[in-house]
Order: structure tokens, then sequence, then C-alpha cells
């Protein structure tokens, strides 16, 4: 990045002038993911001789639950005979969540 200029990281955008650094989150999307992003910040000022300072900075952008879990199916039939082993698997219902861990874990009850 340089003064006065404008850098896009694919979602992140940054805008510095003279005196300001502006952090934009330029997407209003679900990330579902924890980011970590860290700039080497650099200031100088306009005296001969020049001086100038550096500071880390360190962004985080931090998941949080909001997409439901959700079925692959609406509706699950299953037919199983009266008469099958004990232990036999009668089907699969799955389901999913977009988040990330630890809000994907998805536990399945019967009411």
């Amino acid at each position: 990045m340089s003064a006065g200029g404008i850098s896009t990281w694919n979602w992140i955008t940054t805008a510095i002038n003279p005196s300001c650094l502006l952090i934009i989150i330029s997407k209003s999307s679900r990330w579902n993911f924890d980011v970590e992003l860290k700039y080497e910040v650099l200031v100088r000022d306009a005296g001969s001789p020049s001086l100038s300072a550096v500071a880390g900075l360190t962004l985080i952008i931090e998941d949080v639950n909001d997409c439901p879990p959700q079925f692959t199916q609406s509706v699950y039939v299953f037919d199983v005979r009266e008469n099958c082993q004990r232990g036999t698997a009668v089907g699969t219902v799955l389901a999913y969540d977009d988040d990330s861990w630890p809000f994907n874990v998805v536990r399945l009850v019967f009411a």
C-alpha cells in the first residue's frame, strides 16, 4: 500500500490518505470462518530529517452463529422388515450447518 492509495484484498478494502488509514469490510456476506489479518503501519512526518514510527495492526473478524442447521431432505422415509436382525441400519438422516467450528456441530435429537 502506498500513501494516498487504495488496496483491496478480496473483501477487505484499505484506503490511505496522508493522515488516516481506513479499513472497510467491502462484502456484507456470511463468511463462516474466522479471519486474522496482520498489517504493519508506518507513519512519517514532513520534517527534515523525516522521523517515523511503526506499529502493528491486527484485524480479527470472528465468525458468528448465523446459519441455521439444515437437513439434506425435508422428509425421510425408511422401510424395515419386522423380523430384521437386531442392529440393522434402516437409513441415514443427514444435517449440516454452514457456519465454522464450533457453530457447525449438529446434533440430531428425536422428539
